[in-house]
C-alpha cells in the first residue's frame, strides 16, 4: 500500500534543483490514522466519503536525514 502513494515532495537545494546525491527518508501519510478513518467509516456505513478523503490525502514525500 505504501508504494502506491503518489510522491508530492522531495528535497531541493539552494539552486532550486532536486537533491539526488544524498540519502532521503520516505515519509508517508500516517498509516495508522488512515486505518482509523477506514474503520470508523465502516462502522458508520460511510465508506464512500472516507474513500474520497483518503484518496485526497494519501501521499508520500522524500525528506533528508538531518
Amino acid at each position: 500500500m505504501r508504494k502506491s502513494a503518489p510522491l508530492i515532495g522531495y528535497p531541493v537545494g539552494k539552486n532550486g534543483k532536486q537533491i539526488t546525491d544524498q540519502k532521503g527518508v520516505e515519509e508517508h501519510a500516517v498509516q495508522m490514522e488512515m486505518a482509523r478513518i477506514m474503520m470508523g467509516a465502516a462502522f458508520d456505513g460511510n465508506m464512500k466519503d472516507a474513500i474520497k478523503l483518503l484518496k485526497a490525502v494519501y501521499s508520500q514525500a522524500s525528506l533528508l536525514k538531518v
